[in-house]
């Protein structure tokens, strides 16, 4: 008896199906690598390091580098080296960012600090003992103008407009983005070590502002 012929999978499939698990695996270590600095840093003093707190924090990160990934990929799917662009941008910005902020480091342990801190808040904000809200501020506005720019060239300049995945891949971005938000608000109005401390609402004026955005002086998560 003949046995029917193989069918051959076609190759978009397999290349397609390489680059969701290389996405996903991406994902999930800088998301995991997120929640464990987080830990090394907060170990002696957490108080409420409940298993609520640990969800709601590891939510925030998903969704921030999951947002983050997704951007990057569907953007270096259509213009490819141009991502670099953005991606080097961004490193160059966070780099002469915490060489500025004051510091006792000499300058070679600047520089190469400078480079880890950079390469790491390419894809999300690296959580600090003490940073400031404008911290959070300035670099979310620019994480999220850099999302959206990648975000809507791809969804433009694609030629796949017609597949499956083009509407679900909108969407996906933009539910993260909101889940984001709404986890990281959530952890420092109740699950911060300090959440108790943090004003909410307060004033400032331009030299407060801009001694804050110096890691080395900013104001404990307030």
């Amino acid at each position: 008896a003949q046995h029917p012929p193989i069918q051959n999978i076609p190759t978009e499939c397999v290349s397609g199906t390489l680059r969701g698990v290389t996405i996903l695996s991406s994902w999930a270590s800088l998301a995991v690598t997120a929640v464990k600095f987080r830990q090394a840093e907060f170990s002696t003093e957490n108080k409420n390091d409940k298993i609520s707190c640990k969800l709601v924090y590891f939510v925030w990160r998903v969704c921030e580098t999951g947002g983050r990934v997704l951007c990057i990929a569907l953007f270096a799917s259509t213009l490819e080296n141009w991502v670099f662009g953005i991606v080097g941008f961004h490193f160059v910005v966070m780099f002469v960012w915490f060489v500025w902020s004051d510091s006792d480091d000499g300058v070679a342990k600047k520089a190469i600090t400078g480079v880890l801190f950079g390469y790491i808040m390419v894809f999300y904000m690296l959580f600090h003992r003490r940073p400031s809200r404008y911290v959070y501020l300035v670099y979310y506005a620019l994480f999220y103008t850099e999302n959206v720019l990648m975000l809507a060239l791809w969804a433009v300049m694609t030629s796949d407009r017609d597949a499956w995945f083009y509407i679900p891949a909108i969407v996906t971005v933009i539910v993260l983005f909101l889940l984001h938000i709404v986890t990281q608000l959530l952890y420092y109005k109740c699950f911060h070590p300090k959440a108790g401390d943090i004003e909410w609402c307060r004033k400032c004026d331009r030299k407060t502002f801009i001694k804050s955005l110096k890691f080395g002086n900013a104001e404990s998560d307030q």
